[in-house]
């Protein structure tokens, strides 16, 4: 899910499990959501220099850990 409102990526708990991404733990922050407003992130764990690809274009940044549930990614942009 690409989402223009958001102020960070995130990426779900089972994938990032599956991808055995290397985890960091970090102190929960406040992020600014696209239908909420502002909110405190859960998030506990971050994956640094996380790498994918969509539609041919590589991309690289730094994501935090969450269950998302409906989806495997939310993009910031």
């Amino acid at each position: 899910m690409v989402n223009s409102g958001s102020t960070h990526s995130f990426l779900d708990t089972h994938m990032a499990n599956l991808l055995q991404c290397d985890l960091k733990f970090i102190k929960p922050f406040i992020v600014d959501t696209f239908n909420r407003g502002i909110m405190i992130c859960s998030c506990t764990t971050i994956c640094k220099d996380f790498k994918w690809r969509m539609q041919t274009v590589d991309f690289k940044a730094n994501v935090f850990v969450v269950d998302l549930n409906s989806c495997d990614m939310v993009f910031r942009v």
